[in-house]
């Protein structure tokens, strides 16, 4: 699943694996359809949610789902990874999912990686066919950009996540000192900016 070690922090990504159990998790006071159980994370939905439009309607669409998603940090730069998106269960009418993101990172580029992987939660909990496994990789596989190297299993993403991560990212920046600060918007491919990619790995059983 690894990238290109020059990609460490270019890179936003969900990563479709079978999970065993879910941890448990505060849910945000205006989100309860996201979760954690680290309180800098809650913070930082929040703080998304405030400062971002894109990144509250995110949170609105989530909230609307049957979707259930968990957040977490994790050391992801080892694997060329900023963020992931982890197929978790489907049980009682709910779809649950895992999103973590490395915490090596500024905190604007932290949420615009969350922002990344949220719109992926949005995709699936618009795809009622999703709920497991191997129907996530067959929806993929349809609407996704396959981004797969060599033998580190399916990689995709998709337009509207590249393009959201980024909105969220200008929204962001443009707010800071009353607009003096001006936006950089990362090129397509670009090795200091926003994630281009995405990434599924089917774990061997």
């Amino acid at each position: 699943m690894a990238l290109h070690a020059g990609t460490a922090l270019a890179t936003a990504s969900f990563v479709m694996i079978a999970a065993a159990g879910i941890q448990g998790g505060e849910a945000t006071a205006f989100a309860p359809h996201i979760r954690s159980a680290a309180r800098p994370l809650v913070d930082l939905v929040a703080e998304g949610a405030d400062r971002s439009a894109t990144f509250r309607s995110l949170v609105e669409r989530l909230d609307a789902s049957n979707l259930v998603v968990y957040l977490e940090y994790a050391l992801l730069r080892r694997y060329g990874l900023a963020g992931q998106l982890t197929f978790i269960s489907a049980a009682g009418g709910r779809r649950y999912v895992r999103v973590q993101i490395d915490w090596h990172q500024p905190r604007s580029l932290q949420l615009a990686v969350l922002g990344h992987e949220l719109q992926h939660a949005v995709e699936i909990a618009g795809s009622p066919e999703v709920n497991d496994i191997s129907s996530m990789a067959r929806y993929y596989a349809r609407v996704g950009i396959d981004r797969s190297v060599g033998g580190g299993g399916r990689r995709f993403d998709t337009h509207t996540a590249i393009d959201t991560g980024r909105r969220v990212y200008r929204e962001l920046t443009t707010a800071v000192a009353n607009g003096a600060v001006h936006a950089r918007v990362p090129r397509h491919g670009s090795k200091d900016g926003l994630a281009d990619s995405a990434s599924f790995r089917r774990n061997s059983p």
